[in-house]
């Protein structure tokens, strides 16, 4: 009995060895629980970005990432919801920092950017390069950010924004000379308006200029003119009643702005909606301070009128 004794000691004290031995087995065997809350943690943190706007017309977006976190778009791709297009995955960190707004390119090919910025992603054909042809040009259109587990995290109607995009504020474009590239911008309200962080661009040539910086004030009740191509008109100092149309990369703008045929300029919001917008032949053209006809200025006529 005392040998059956020992021996089933022994073979006790045995298997406990290797009962404990095996523990670190079992914890390692959690590991797929920590995968799952990591996962539920990125899910969490993308549900901060959104769509702040959609611009068919330029074939851009704007998304904003309202947490307090980065956000790395790394493996995310577009697609548009009418059309059944899809890019190519972003490739590399492409980061949306907390509290910012980065400009997705649907149609990149055909921007003024040479490549992409820290806070301009592009639409990458799927065979490589940037994307040349629209995108959101189906009626009914509308943009999806789409995750590498092909998860829709964003997906929005151009419609939605389309009501959004016209500013409350009383500005307008007055007039327009196409060929002194200069607008007249008039406040209709009680109060002074600050056009700090405001930009300008035109409405068909996919031109853009830099945001103004300073206090760039149209009085209550005033007017201001602004001008597209100041340098052209030997024009070098702003004062206040002229803006200028700065180039992004310093100094006043001097190639024409105004210069394709039914072109207008818009006056952009700092969140991005149409403060103020005309087309040039919808105006009256201003000529040496007299109204000329309901034209647009290089045609001829207004040419004429002009000498």
């Amino acid at each position: 009995k005392d040998r059956i004794h020992r021996h089933c000691a022994r073979l006790f004290a045995t298997m406990s060895a290797r009962s404990r031995s095996k523990s670190p087995a079992r914890a390692r065997s959690k590991s797929p629980a920590r995968t799952k809350r990591n996962k539920k943690d990125a899910q969490t943190l993308v549900l901060s970005l959104r769509f702040e706007d959609i611009d068919e017309e330029h074939e851009k977006a704007r998304i904003h990432n309202y947490g307090d976190a980065d956000i790395d778009l790394e493996g995310f791709y577009l697609r548009d919801i009418v059309g059944g297009n899809s890019s190519a995955p972003f490739k590399g960190p492409h980061v949306v920092p907390a509290q910012s707004t980065v400009t997705v390119w649907t149609a990149p090919g055909n921007c003024e950017l040479p490549a992409e910025t820290a806070t301009d992603f592009f639409w990458m054909n799927k065979t490589g390069g940037p994307r040349k042809h629209a995108v959101l040009n189906n009626e009914g259109d509308g943009l999806e950010l789409v995750s590498p587990q092909d998860e829709v995290v964003l997906s929005e109607l151009i419609l939605t924004f389309k009501s959004k995009r016209q500013s409350h504020l009383p500005l307008s474009f007055t007039s327009i000379d196409v060929q002194e590239e200069r607008a007249v911008l008039h406040n209709a309200g009680n109060s002074d308006v600050d056009l700090e962080g405001f930009f300008l661009r035109d409405v068909l040539g996919n031109n853009q200029s830099a945001v103004f910086k300073g206090p760039h004030v149209v009085p209550a009740n005033g007017d201001v003119t602004i001008w597209t191509a100041p340098a052209r008109n030997g024009m070098t100092t702003e004062d206040s009643q002229n803006f200028f149309w700065m180039n992004k990369t310093g100094g006043p703008r001097k190639n024409p702005v105004l210069n394709d045929e039914g072109d207008g300029l818009e006056l952009v919001s700092p969140n991005g909606t149409i403060a103020a917008r005309a087309v040039a032949k919808d105006l009256a053209a201003v000529s040496g301070g007299a109204v000329a006809a309901p034209a647009l200025a290089k045609s001829s006529s207004s040419k004429k009128q002009k000498e």
